[in-house]
């Protein structure tokens, strides 16, 4: 059945086009992720300085 076929292929490309989109989604969520909790450690580390010269 040829028609069906060519409903599957189309099937198959979305399917892959989304994964690709979502790959990129997570990747970007990933190096947000890594970038704010590096700030947060940042963030932290001034923090416990600033404590043990008031201290």
């Amino acid at each position: 059945n040829p028609k069906r076929e060519q409903t599957q292929a189309s099937i198959h490309a979305f399917v892959s086009h989304s994964t690709q989109n979502g790959n990129k989604l997570r990747k970007i969520e990933n190096k947000h992720q890594a970038k704010s909790s590096q700030n947060h450690i940042h963030t932290k580390s001034i923090l416990s300085s600033h404590m043990k010269e008031c201290a």
